[in-house]
C-alpha cells in the first residue's frame, strides 16, 4: 500500500479502512478541509491525536461539529498535545456508561469499534447530567438541569476539572458528542446542537 504526501493510513475500524488527512505544513493548527473531507490533522501531532481524531473526523456530523472538533484541537495545540497521563476529568456527577467503558478499554487505537448507542433519549439525559456535573461553581446551570446559554467566564477564569487537557480532558467530550451525533442519523437535534455549541466555548475559551 502506499502512503502519499497527504494521507497515513491508520489501520482498519469495523472492516473499513479510515484514513485521515495529515496537513503538509509544520505550522501544526488544525486546518479545516471542505466539510465533506472533515479536518486535517496537525502534522506535529502525537499519536493519541491521531487515533482518536481518525475515530471521531465524521464529516457527516456537519459544520457545528467540525467546529467543535476543530476548538478541541486548537486547545490541545496550546497545552502542546501533552497526554496528560494520570489525570482524571471527574465531576459530581457519574460519566455516561458507554463513555465509561470506553475510557476503561483504552480509547482508540485499542478500541476500534464506535460504541452504539440504543436509546438515545437516555443517553441525552446521561450526558447533560455528566456534563453539568463537570462546570465550575460560576457556571449558570438552567432550571432543566443543563448548563446556561448565556455563556460568560468568571473573573476568575478557574476551570476546574474542565481545565484537564489531553486523554481524560475535553477528548471525552467531543467523542460523547461524536457517538450522539452518529445515533440522530442526520436529524437535526436542538439539544445536540446545544451540546456543540457548550463544548465549542469551553475549548475556545481555555484556548485564548
Amino acid at each position: 500500500m502506499q502512503v502519499d504526501d497527504a494521507a497515513r493510513e491508520l489501520g482498519v475500524i469495523d472492516g473499513i479502512t479510515k484514513k485521515i488527512v495529515l496537513a503538509e505544513s509544520e505550522t501544526s493548527s488544525p486546518a479545516r478541509q471542505d466539510d465533506a473531507a472533515g479536518l486535517a490533522c496537525p502534522a506535529d501531532a502525537p499519536e493519541w491525536i491521531s487515533c482518536n481524531l481518525a475515530v471521531i473526523n465524521k464529516h457527516e456530523l456537519g459544520a457545528v461539529y467540525l467546529s467543535a472538533l476543530e476548538a478541541w484541537l486548537s486547545l490541545e495545540k496550546k497545552w502542546g498535545y501533552d497526554a496528560s497521563k494520570g489525570t482524571s476529568c471527574k465531576g459530581s456527577s457519574e460519566r455516561p456508561d458507554l463513555l465509561d467503558k470506553w475510557i476503561r478499554g483504552g480509547r482508540a487505537p485499542r478500541v476500534r469499534k464506535v460504541p452504539v448507542i440504543e436509546d438515545v433519549r437516555a443517553f441525552e439525559r446521561e450526558v447533560w447530567t455528566w456534563w453539568a456535573g463537570l462546570q465550575p461553581p460560576w457556571r449558570k446551570i438552567d432550571v432543566d438541569g443543563r448548563p446556561s446559554e448565556d455563556r460568560e467566564v468568571d473573573e476568575s477564569a478557574d476551570w476546574g476539572v474542565l481545565s484537564v487537557h489531553g486523554q481524560n480532558g475535553m477528548l471525552n467530550a467531543v467523542a460523547v458528542a461524536c457517538w450522539w451525533g452518529l445515533a440522530l442519523d442526520g436529524h437535526n437535534n436542538r439539544s445536540w446542537e446545544r451540546f456543540l455549541h457548550d463544548i465549542t466555548w469551553v475549548c475556545e475559551e481555555q484556548a485564548e
